[in-house]
């Protein structure tokens, strides 16, 4: 047996996996249960989570328990630093060791890997001038070929692409119309509302020296070991038939992640910017309406909102690629007849008849970055040798490194690289079968229903990224989500509350991440950022209970370390938060502002410096009192150095060894009275 398992929310098996853990976890099976099983596990990951790969483990462990005997060692594969560094060296020794496991011949040759030639040096520098210039080319040919609105705008103001050229380094790229994704009752609606979104703006590139497409001097005249192509199993066939797609399910019905509720439909009563105009960030806060729709949420609830992809992106994506004739044509998508693919069926997220433009909108992730399978197939679309050898190394075994530098920790989009690339035109079908799935955005609410009956309050960043093809990013673009949160409540971010806006909306499953009914207990809340957002709704509903104590009864210490740039400029909650330390619902209220002091001024900087200041009291509320401590920010740094200050306070104040310190911690993890809300 051959199992690949991911790990879900708290330390939990993925959905499909849930069934099967429950029954292998039964303590009535007799511990020979699996003696006769053989078994291996690839476990997918991320170490900026808690629970690192925890249902592989959890499997691996019983299968030991029961008797099952392992035929090759486990894999923990980690996203945190790139899932290839392990799943491509574990897939590589798998096949030898279930043909030596099941004894047949070991010289019949089973990879998933073939080898590259190297790069004919006698290529004339005509051939490699030629990559900038199908660049400029391309760049020229979507700058000057707009759209009838973009050429009537450029009537209007008298400028032209070459003054736009001249002027700036940015470039609007075409003017499309925004579809906003209004879903009532599983069906989708578009309705087309001009002149709210935000353009993608392209930048031209510089002649030379981009490293997303030079090809590595350290891998010159080497053989490449490149995945093995992945066989073609979409095909697509265009209709001159009108298509309705208004009335389609969204993504063909296929289950939300994590739903505890249906999609539902809600307007947006107010959008206000809770950073100064100088803030590095822009911080909105929006207040979503949901009377009468019977939503069941507590403080520490996260919902989905479920998006679409920019329109001037897919636009774009699609002038890139030559389809704009054929983006609004139905089309049929069928598995090609005798594929080498097996089990090749249309992804369910898809339908089977609709457009292109209603798929690349609302079905696919146009900003994830690439797999190297896609890359590898990428490569037989391209035409310049020195570009597909680039694309190769980038999707090598011996190019991990360059693949995680210039394509993962870069997030370069697939619109990044077509631009990168200008000799690669893949056919639309093998773009369908590649790009993963466009998921909901999830958002932690701040708000309580019991201090704000009908109202769910959500506050988030908006992710700007802006062109710089030094770093791969060829335009300029928003945050699929936030951005076009941002873009549709400029008219109520300005005062004006006439219009309706409405968004579609879900909830997500929260079994632990909520504050304890016993307001005797002790809680240490820790949130960054816009991370404190859980935490306003955790201290609406402790207001309220704790008004409603008796004389006499005790209420437990509740703590909040809190943190920012600046204290005039993204001060979130401000005064809210003060409110809640003045009436006595916070015990202690812990600020730190990063940019106000210099390295040099002993003033905390960061919560975890502020941990080190309050070390001993909390040691008292964590040992003696067994608080519970709730995290919501960022994975990949915050949380691990929170997880670390707790270990490091444990040592100095009560004496433990650095081991005794992490199980200490983790045991609290196991009873959930250490928690977290984090996200990459």
């Amino acid at each position: 047996m051959v199992i690949v398992v991911s790990t879900t929310g708290d330390g939990d098996p993925p959905e499909n996996a849930a069934k099967f853990v429950r029954k292998i976890k039964r303590k009535t099976l007799p511990l020979d249960f699996l003696r006769n099983l053989n078994y291996t596990i690839l476990g997918l990951g991320d170490t900026n989570y808690s629970n690192f790969c925890r249902c592989a483990k959890d499997i691996d462990s019983r299968f030991e328990q029961l008797g099952a005997k392992r035929f090759y060692p486990t894999g923990h594969a980690d996203d945190g630093v790139g899932l290839e560094i392990v799943v491509d060296p574990w897939l590589e020794g798998l096949f030898p060791a279930l043909q030596k496991f099941l004894n047949v011949d070991q010289n019949s040759e089973v990879s998933i890997c073939e080898k590259t030639k190297p790069l004919d040096r006698s290529l004339s520098e005509e051939s490699q001038n030629q990559i900038h210039m199908d660049g400029t080319d391309l760049v020229d040919k979507i700058i000057t070929d707009r759209l009838p609105s973009m050429s009537e705008h450029n009537k209007v103001d008298g400028s032209s692409p070459e003054s736009i050229i001249s002027n700036t380094d940015q470039i609007d790229s075409t003017t499309v119309c925004l579809e906003i994704l209004n879903i009532n009752s599983d069906k989708i609606e578009h309705v087309h509302d001009t002149g709210k979104e935000t353009q993608c703006g392209l930048v031209l590139p510089p002649p030379v020296g981009i490293k997303l497409v030079v090809c590595d001097c350290s891998l010159e005249g080497k053989e490449l070991t490149v995945p093995l192509l992945p066989p073609p199993f979409l095909n697509a066939t265009f209709i001159n038939d009108a298509n309705k797609t208004d009335l389609l399910e969204h993504q063909n019905g296929c289950k939300l992640p994590n739903a505890a509720s249906d999609v539902l439909h809600v307007g947006i009563t107010s959008a206000q910017v809770l950073t100064s105009h100088d803030a590095v960030k822009k911080t909105l806060l929006l207040q979503l309406n949901t009377k009468d729709l019977n939503l069941n949420f507590t403080p520490g609830s996260s919902m989905g909102i479920v998006c679409a992809n920019n329109s001037s992106e897919v636009e774009l994506l699609f002038k890139r690629l030559k389809l704009t004739d054929v983006a609004d044509k139905k089309v049929e998508l069928s598995v090609i007849e005798n594929t080498a693919k097996r089990r090749a069926v249309i992804p369910p997220h898809i339908p089977p008849t609709s457009t292109l433009r209603h798929i690349f909108t609302t079905c696919l992730d146009i900003r994830q970055p690439p797999s190297k399978a896609f890359l590898r197939s990428l490569v037989n679309s391209t035409s310049n040798p020195i570009e597909m050898r680039r694309l190769q190394e980038l999707c090598s075994k011996e190019g991990a490194s360059l693949y995680s530098e210039h394509i993962r920790e870069c997030n370069i989009s697939l619109l990044d690289l077509l631009f990168a690339f200008p000799s690669c035109h893949p056919p639309v079908e093998r773009l369908i079968e590649h790009l993963p799935r466009l998921l909901p955005r999830p958002y932690s609410v701040c708000s309580c229903p019991e201090y704000k009956p009908d109202v769910i309050d959500i506050v988030f960043n908006v992710i700007e990224i802006p062109g710089d093809p030094e770093k791969g990013h060829y335009y300029s673009r928003k945050g699929i989500c936030t951005g076009w949160l941002d873009d549709i409540t400029k008219c109520l971010q300005s005062g004006d509350e006439t219009e309706q806006i409405m968004i579609p909306i879900y909830l997500r499953t929260n079994q632990y991440f909520i504050p304890p009914a016993d307001l005797t207990k002790p809680i240490i809340m820790i949130g960054p950022g816009t991370g404190v957002a859980p935490f306003v709704g955790f201290l609406q509903q402790r207001s309220i209970r704790k008004d409603c104590l008796s004389e006499g009864q005790k209420y437990g210490e509740t703590w909040l370390f809190f943190g920012c740039r600046n204290r005039d400029k993204d001060f979130l909650f401000r005064e809210e938060l003060l409110h809640f330390e003045s009436n006595g619902t916070l015990t202690k209220l812990c600020i730190t502002f990063s940019r106000d002091t210099t390295p040099s001024e002993k003033s905390p900087r960061y919560v975890q410096d502020n941990m080190v200041i309050m070390g001993s009291e909390i040691c008292k509320l964590l040992v003696e009192q067994d608080a519970i401590v709730f995290i919501c920010g960022d994975a990949s740094n915050m949380a691990k150095d929170v997880n670390n200050c707790f270990v490091e306070i444990l040592q100095q104040d009560r004496g433990m060894s650095k081991d005794d310190a992490t199980m200490f911690i983790m045991k609290k993890r196991i009873n959930k009275t250490y928690l977290e809300d984090v996200w990459v």
